[in-house]
């Protein structure tokens, strides 16, 4: 299976031309009610997607000439669409797309009519597309050249790479666009995005987060896998006008343009813009274990919601939940918190991260800590040859490794013996070192936190005749 990747650079270019006024011709940006109707999960209907005597090649050509009026050609001699030609090779018939006779210098406008009929597909969304793609309908002067025109529609064109040979040119751009819409539409089991729940990307980065979509029909899933990213709440927000570092408008351009050119293809619904159900994985990891008293934090990342603010919550012994600490997430998501609450006391906590994003409040999967401390109880003396031992319990660390540690005459510490505590964090441990000879000597209790060694303090055991 061949997966088509967005060509992302030219759906930006693109946009911002169409934002920025920067080509003869281009819309200025209009008001929220351009993207009226907008739904991630219908962006355009598979009666109008695979309309494909919608437009015949005089029709297409009055369009062209209407919206490229003011074009002129780019430096190097590339014409306007509206007044460019390309020779058709004869094309044999395909599972995908019927036979193409081919002539010598067919203009845009047939080029787009009869290859969009031969493959099924409807020119409205050929034109929208070569707009979306690489700007063509309104490119004029400087941004106008050949290497557009080669990749007009991105088809088999990943980013900062060449073309495949095979789809390279405009008039095999628009057939191959147009085979890949019709093999989508035979063959959705092949591809990613199908009619259905889907989990789908705001940017190819990975680090802006993802969003539910319920794909209602094969012809948006079709659009999906073309460019697998759904617009997110900058985008929405803004009709279009405005973007940050997480926007890929592709198909926002898409619905704006099939709305703004060819209302009939759209739903004509004037109901407020649909925004995709944002997925917010909120990551939380603790030290798991650490001990009483000592600093701990909690750590992660919201995903596609940076410069925001971010708390933990404690599970209460009642079932509630109680917010703890605050903080802000950095420029790309990450936080840590401090986990204060029963800092000073042994046992296991119960914690949640939640962050405030654009569309409402997002919590991580609950994370424990286990706050450990020893104590250690002592006969305080015995006779040099008996046995002797050390007692106590390891408070929030059942059946963990306990061991003692003896205070040698250089002041190092060296371990003695070790010992497993019970179920319940119990244990006894022997003293050995020394049992034979009198004097006084230091020892300790120990046992290990994900987060450290946990000590008791030095206590004094004596030996005598």
């Amino acid at each position: 299976m061949v997966r088509r990747r967005a060509r992302l650079l030219g759906v930006l270019v693109a946009t911002l031309a169409m934002l920025a006024g920067v080509t003869v011709g281009a819309p200025r940006a209009q008001s929220a009610t351009v993207i009226d109707g907008f739904d991630p999960g219908m962006l355009i209907s598979d009666a109008h997607f695979y309309a494909s005597t919608r437009m015949t090649a005089a029709q297409v050509q009055t369009f062209l000439d209407r919206e490229g009026r003011n074009c002129v050609p780019g430096p190097d001699g590339t014409k306007c669409l509206k007044d460019y030609a390309a020779d058709v090779p004869a094309m044999a018939a395909t599972r995908y797309c019927q036979a193409v006779t081919g002539g010598k210098g067919w203009r845009a406008s047939r080029i787009i009519a009869d290859l969009s009929r031969a493959c099924g597909i409807n020119p409205e969304v050929i034109l929208v597309m070569l707009q979306k793609e690489q700007s063509l309908v309104y490119a004029s002067g400087s941004m106008l050249n050949k290497t557009r025109y080669d990749k007009a529609l991105g088809s088999g064109c990943p980013d900062f790479q060449p073309c495949d040979p095979n789809a390279a040119g405009f008039v095999m751009q628009v057939y191959s666009a147009g085979e890949r819409f019709q093999k989508y539409r035979q063959h959705p089991e092949r591809y990613n995005y199908k009619v259905g729940s889907n989990v789908i990307s705001y940017h190819p980065t990975g680090q802006c987060g993802s969003a539910r979509v319920n794909i209602r029909n094969q012809a948006t899933a079709a659009l999906y896998t073309y460019t697998p990213y759904v617009p997110n709440e900058v985008l929405i927000s803004s009709a279009g006008t405005q973007s940050d570092s997480c926007s890929v408008p592709g198909n926002l351009t898409f619905y704006r343009y099939l709305k703004r050119w060819f209302p009939g293809s759209t739903t004509g619904s004037t109901a407020p813009p649909i925004y995709p159900t944002r997925i917010t994985p909120v990551t939380a990891t603790t030290a798991g274990t650490t001990g009483v008293g000592w600093t701990a934090n909690v750590w992660g990342t919201a995903q596609g919601v940076p410069n925001a603010e971010v708390w933990t919550e404690v599970r209460l012994p009642d079932g509630r939940w109680s917010r703890s600490q605050t903080g802000r997430t950095s420029g790309t998501g990450y936080y840590a918190l401090p986990l204060t609450y029963g800092r000073n006391n042994a046992g296991t906590q119960t914690f949640r991260v939640g962050v405030r994003a654009s569309n409402g409040i997002h919590y991580s999967s609950a994370v424990t800590l286990t706050r450990v401390s020893l104590s250690a109880r002592t006969a305080g003396s015995a006779r040099i040859g008996t046995v002797a031992n050390v007692w106590g319990t390891a408070a929030g660390a059942p059946h963990a490794e306990v061991w003692t540690e003896v205070r040698l005459p250089d002041g190092r510490w060296s371990r003695s013996q070790v010992r497993r505590a019970s179920g319940t964090g119990y244990y006894v441990i022997p003293l050995t070192y020394g049992q034979n000879n009198p004097g006084r000597y230091q020892y300790r209790v120990a046992t290990r936190t994900n987060a450290g060694t946990v000590y008791t303090a030095a206590f004094t055991f004596t030996r005598y005749r």
